[in-house]
């Protein structure tokens, strides 16, 4: 990847909950964050208003070239301006002949409203 943009991701620390110590909970006081370096290719933006919300939902697609990456389904990922959440699990197609795996594929959403 020849010009890829300078991403985090941030995930919450895991802590048990005070209700019930056998469980636990997302804890954003000191996330846990790390660079990644990838491909943003935004996908579509949609608004949904009505008399008590205005809502703006955005999509796009990262590309990351390390498929071994710790990025996860409901981990941020941030450029210091948007915060998309990761949408269901990350990918890395494989080929099936080789076993070469391109790139790891991560679906994003961003709702703000």
């Amino acid at each position: 990847m020849e010009h890829p943009t300078t991403l985090k991701r941030v995930r919450a620390r895991q802590v048990p909950d005070p209700m019930n110590p056998r469980r636990t909970i997302e804890d954003w006081s000191s996330p846990d964050e790390i660079t990644i370096a990838g491909f943003l290719d935004s996908e579509s933006s949609s608004e949904a208003s009505n008399a008590t919300r205005a809502e703006l939902v955005s999509t796009a697609t990262l590309y990351l070239e390390d498929t071994t990456a710790d990025v996860r389904r409901g981990d941020l990922i941030t450029d210091g301006t948007h915060k998309w959440r990761g949408q269901g699990y990350p990918t890395a197609p494989m080929n099936p002949f080789t076993g070469w795996r391109p790139y790891l594929e991560i679906k994003l959403e961003e709702v703000t409203g």
